[in-house]
């Protein structure tokens, strides 16, 4: 991958990176102004209060994941390593790069990953 390609990926990880801290501390500023509006609340309001908190949770799970993915593709272009595979050490296609520019890992070990962990957190294959 040449000087202008990894220069043009620090760039775009750099920006999302900045966009999923600001979406975690928008969340984390949100549950602040709402940690005592349960005070006197009609039950359906403390369901809903509920819901919302649980959609914050899942959100903050997934920004954290992405904001963690996004560090260490900025740590591999530091390392001279971005662009490759983390398991089979092969290149990983630009198009992919493109696609996913947090990309860690080829396609085909991505699968693989996603296959182990649908079958030792979801032994049914993922159907709840």
């Amino acid at each position: 991958m040449g000087a202008d390609e990894l220069k043009a990926a620090r760039e775009r990880l750099e920006q999302r990176l900045a966009q999923v801290e600001q979406m975690l501390a928008s969340v984390a500023r949100r549950e602040e102004s709402t940690e005592f509006a349960h005070v006197d609340n009609h039950p359906s309001d403390l369901a809903t209060d509920l819901h919302d908190r649980e959609l914050d949770e899942t959100t903050v799970l997934l920004l954290r994941d992405e904001r963690d993915r996004i560090r260490a593709a900025l740590r591999a272009i530091e390392h001279g390593t971005y662009g490759i595979c983390i398991d089979c050490h092969r290149e990983i296609p630009r198009e992919r790069l493109q696609a996913a520019p947090d990309a860690l890992r080829c396609l085909s070990c991505q699968r693989k990953r996603e296959a182990y962990l649908r079958q030792h957190i979801h032994p049914d294959g993922g159907r709840g």
